[in-house]
């Protein structure tokens, strides 16, 4: 593994913040330093035995061994560290930060049958974190945060007291018994003041001159607000302007055309590129409709007509980060409540296309109606896609 890389793991009580702050992290640090910085999570839905274990914690099966529930982990663990973690790692200048990681299989699935060591055994080709962050937050921070979700809880989100004994107990363990660098963080307080508090952690893995730039940096860092995607009336033919816009530049060539169109993309904001993925829709045929209203996400009602006279009705769906299958399950369940289901999605995720998930397997979803509903064909959407589609226009 390259020397340079950095592999940083967030733990923490369900609650306490731990993904909007590995997300928050992995955004500064980028912008900071402009390290190739991979946000993920455990379990991993794309990886080896991913929607098994979403099912369990779901709490769609019922019927299953805690032995199986370790196992199916540690398979999906090693799955994710040999096709995303290590492969990532083993760039130049490059980080990894994981939201959730074996310090939870410690907690979860161990057992009188299977203690720490035993956990410990069937994870033992899983990469070793250089760090792992424990957020630590009072029951009622925790409670009061997961009530905001407003989510049905899953399977380990109840008794909050015993499990945080059982991460110090495993923090313990892996300090004393692994030999592994563990920090606990304070996880109270403001999003600003928790982020302070993870970022002047993580600098001390870094030299000392790029400790106190990421300090410094992080004092001045504005939380970047959610992007709101708002549209009225007729999409505007975004894709025309540009086009228009590289051609008329006066430093324009045949041979540097690509990169100028490199460059007009990445100075859009996220509304902006997202109107350009509505383009690109319109360009392959689907006919946009209205924004969907019952989703927090920013999503539309697309069609496409077959011959005969038969039309494929589908959703597309704008993520300003990289969304977990929940997030994604989460809308596609609202679908199925509305009795509305897409026959396809697309998915538009801004940023490099390797950091983005691409797979999910197609679950079954099932409304309070008891209506059942194959989970739509998915298709990613990234900046890649766009940047050919102008490239194409400009042809």
């Amino acid at each position: 593994m390259n020397k340079k890389s950095l592999f940083v793991a967030i733990e923490g009580l369900d609650g306490t913040g731990k993904s909007t702050i590995a997300k928050l992290a992995s955004y500064f640090i980028q912008s900071a330093l402009g390290k190739n910085v991979k946000l993920t999570f455990e379990p991993h839905d794309p990886s080896c035995a991913g929607l098994f274990i979403r099912q369990i914690l779901e709490k769609k099966i019922h019927n299953f061994s805690n032995e199986t529930l370790m196992t199916a982990f540690a398979a999906n663990r090693l799955d994710h560290c040999n096709r995303e973690i290590n492969t990532w790692l083993s760039k130049d200048n490059s980080m990894v930060i994981c939201d959730r990681y074996y310090l939870s299989s410690l907690v979860y699935q161990s057992s009188e049958q299977h203690p720490f060591d035993a956990v410990m055994k069937i994870n033992e080709h899983a990469t070793k974190p250089d760090v792992t962050l424990f957020m630590n937050a009072s029951n009622e921070v925790c409670y009061e945060r997961m009530d905001i979700r407003n989510k049905p809880k899953e399977l380990f989100e109840e008794g909050l007291t015993e499990t945080r004994e059982k991460y110090l107990n495993a923090i313990q363990y892996l300090q004393e018994v692994k030999n592994e660098k563990i920090q606990i963080v304070d996880a109270s307080g403001t999003i600003k003041e928790v982020l302070e508090r993870v970022i002047h952690v993580i600098s001390d893995e870094f030299s000392e001159d790029i400790k106190a730039q990421l300090i410094t940096a992080v004092k001045a860092y504005e939380i970047p607000s959610s992007n709101v995607f708002s549209l009225d009336g007729e999409i505007p033919d975004l894709c025309t302007s540009v086009i228009q816009k590289i051609s008329a530049n006066k430093s324009f060539t045949t041979n540097n055309g690509n990169e100028i169109v490199k460059t007009e993309l990445d100075a859009l904001s996220f509304v902006d590129k997202g109107i350009l993925f509505l383009n690109y829709l319109e360009k392959l045929g689907y006919n946009i409709g209205e924004k969907c209203s019952w989703t927090s996400l920013d999503s539309f009602t697309i069609e496409y007509s077959l011959p005969g006279g038969l039309v494929q009705k589908g959703t597309a769906l704008l993520i300003n980060e990289n969304q977990r299958y929940d997030a994604i399950l989460g809308t596609v369940s609202q679908l199925a409540e509305l009795e509305k289901m897409s026959d396809f999605m697309f998915i538009f995720n801004p940023g490099p296309s390797d950091l983005i998930t691409k797979f999910y397997e197609r679950d079954i979803i099932k409304s309070t109606k008891d209506q059942s509903f194959l989970f739509p064909n998915i298709q990613q959407i990234t900046e890649q896609d766009l940047y050919e589609f102008l490239v194409n226009e400009l042809v």
